[in-house]
């Protein structure tokens, strides 16, 4: 049975911000930055990071409260008006999710994503955004997203693309070709 900690507490130690950027390298396309994001995330303090272990780090969730005007960078580029949707209020965001494929399937996304939608509530968040990497192989978040109420409200052939160009970064799945793995925007009102 996992258990679930902020990567704030205490008892989160230098070691297990390695392990989070090693899963992370594991789970997507290593990153020379990965290390250093971890750390940026918990200085963040619009950040909340969870972490389930059973043991060692087997899965991570990042989400980030934004006001709604921030809203614009993730609806555009789907051509959704996502501040017609939720107002004036602050809004949730759910922007990396890693589950180790040996931990798959038994629930951890879903944990993950319930203990933060909890702690977004606490915080004001009138609802909750998040994209979907579907690359076709069964193992993006758009099931996590599905069973925590949120729904599916536009598609993307070039979002990635446009990101992987943007970081420098090539999908793992696609390259050396730019990306053509399939965006999918989520929404949640209310959270």
């Amino acid at each position: 049975m996992p258990t679930y900690h902020h990567l704030a507490d205490a008892d989160v130690t230098s070691g297990d911000r390695d392990a989070i950027a090693a899963l992370l390298s594991e789970v997507f396309e290593p990153h020379p930055r990965q290390r250093e994001m971890v750390d940026e995330w918990a200085a963040d303090p619009t950040r909340r990071v969870m972490l389930a272990r059973e043991g060692t780090i087997v899965g991570v969730m990042v989400v980030r409260l934004i006001p709604s005007d921030d809203l614009d960078r993730y609806g555009a580029p789907f051509g959704v008006d996502l501040r017609a949707r939720f107002g004036d209020g602050p809004v949730g965001t759910f922007q990396c999710l890693a589950v180790h494929p040996d931990h798959r399937g038994a629930g951890l996304g879903r944990g993950l994503a319930e203990a933060l939608a909890d702690q977004l509530r606490s915080a004001g968040a009138i609802g909750g955004v998040g994209i979907s990497w579907d690359h076709g192989r069964g193992s993006g978040s758009r099931g996590m997203f599905e069973a925590n109420g949120f729904t599916a409200l536009a598609e993307s052939r070039t979002f990635y693309a446009s990101v992987n160009a943007a970081s420098g970064q090539q999908c793992p799945h696609c390259k050396p070709e730019p990306c053509a793995c399939n965006a999918v925007l989520f929404v949640a009102a209310p959270l």
